[in-house]
């Protein structure tokens, strides 16, 4: 339990056991290589983004954030931390849709120029590379080739 009172809005490291996942899920499974690919990522570089949570009780549900609270669970974290929403119910919902529907990936352009700058400042190699952001070398490999592409080609994929 925490010990002192939490505030709304307060970024706090909390205990995971006194967190429970989301009443409603908003994904019904995690995939297996993405959630293992999130934990070697948490692992390396630890946990970039808080999770949100809403106090339920004597206990803090996951409103946006399960996959990250999933993740440091199984990787045997006893603390993660959060931001404490005041806020109920439903509004715990909306704040979980904007989070997991209006989220934008990086295109395969993006990712690829992201992935060049990367290997360029670590000074490393396609599977070293591959080993740092959690992915195979055939995919580091198949995103990082995009930028040879010719322009068009480039202009159409960003498109």
């Amino acid at each position: 339990m925490v010990s002192k009172k939490v505030q709304q809005g307060q970024y706090v490291e909390m205990s995971l056991g006194d967190i429970v996942p989301p009443k409603a899920r908003a994904r019904f499974q995690f995939g297996k290589e993405e959630l293992q690919e999130l934990m070697e990522s948490i692992k390396q570089v630890g946990l970039i983004n808080p999770i949100t949570v809403r106090k339920v009780g004597r206990k803090y549900e996951v409103v946006a954030g399960d996959r990250r609270f999933t993740a440091c669970k199984r990787l045997g974290r006893t603390t993660i931390p959060v931001i404490v929403l005041g806020a109920s119910e439903e509004q715990g919902e909306i704040v979980k849709y904007e989070e997991n529907l209006k989220r934008v990936d990086l295109n395969d352009v993006e990712e690829s120029q992201s992935l060049r700058r990367l290997q360029k400042l670590l000074g490393c190699s396609d599977g070293q590379l591959a080993k740092r952001v959690g992915k195979s070398v055939a995919y580091v490999k198949q995103k990082t080739a995009i930028m040879g592409y010719p322009g068009k080609l480039l202009n159409a994929l960003q498109e």
